[in-house]
């Protein structure tokens, strides 16, 4: 389903999501926040840890502004990579104020809380995207970062990326600490062959946990990522 088209220019964007996220979905959130900075949007979220965070430190690293609807009445709950904190100190009503605040909507995992905002963005009529969110009528269902950004804007996705499809697939397999260790490395990926090889070395090391088909699976990404650098020459 196409996201709802908007009569409002995009200048600010929500990420919502839980404060609780598993180290999938904070990937998912930093690139969706960077990817907001760089569209030249302001990032709203509810301030606090996890989906909120993840997204925060994606837009300050990009250099964009981060603004945290906080449900308390202390600035100081914010997560350090909010820039602007506005402490409401009204609970779980801060959630409609967050919405009403922006122009679009991106939902990532989340709990009832995240569907409350869900709700509002749809009664508002405000775009919304879900990564691995609420499979609910009107939440447009996307597969990337880029495709979140990409159905915001009203445009097709950016070209299929086979390797990091591949690679994320592969790292965000991965669970508990060992999972969090790859989120970081994934997260220094440049695109370079030693960032290439030192998130392989993080993989190797968590072989129990990526099945019986790991040798292939790490033989495919190798063939993919020189497939890649050849393109790239």
């Amino acid at each position: 389903m196409p996201v709802t088209p908007s009569t409002r220019a995009i200048e600010r964007v929500a990420v919502i999501g839980a404060s609780e996220c598993t180290a999938a979905q904070a990937i998912l959130a930093e690139e969706v926040g960077r990817r907001i900075a760089e569209a030249g949007w302001v990032l709203y979220t509810g301030g606090l840890a996890g989906v909120m965070e993840a997204a925060s430190r994606g837009a300050r690293g990009a250099g964009g502004r981060v603004v945290g609807i906080l449900p308390g009445a202390a600035a100081s709950d914010a997560n350090p990579h909010v820039e602007i904190p506005i402490a409401t100190g009204m609970g779980h009503a801060r959630n409609v104020v967050l919405v009403q605040s922006v122009d679009a909507v991106v939902a990532i995992g989340g709990g009832h809380g995240t569907l409350s905002e869900i709700a509002v963005a749809l009664k508002l009529g405000r775009p919304l995207v879900a990564l691995e969110s609420w499979e609910i009528p009107g939440v447009d269902a996307v597969d990337s970062p880029a495709a979140a950004i990409a159905g915001l804007r009203g445009v097709a996705a950016p070209a299929r990326d086979p390797f990091m499809e591949r690679l994320t697939a592969l790292c965000r397999s991965v669970p508990g600490a060992g999972g969090e260790e790859l989120a970081e490395a994934l997260r220094s990926f440049d695109g370079s062959q030693p960032r290439f090889l030192a998130v392989m070395r993080q993989l190797g090391k968590h072989h129990d946990a990526l099945g019986p088909e790991v040798l292939r699976d790490l033989a495919d990404l190798h063939r993919l990522f020189a497939e890649r650098e050849g393109r790239d020459r």
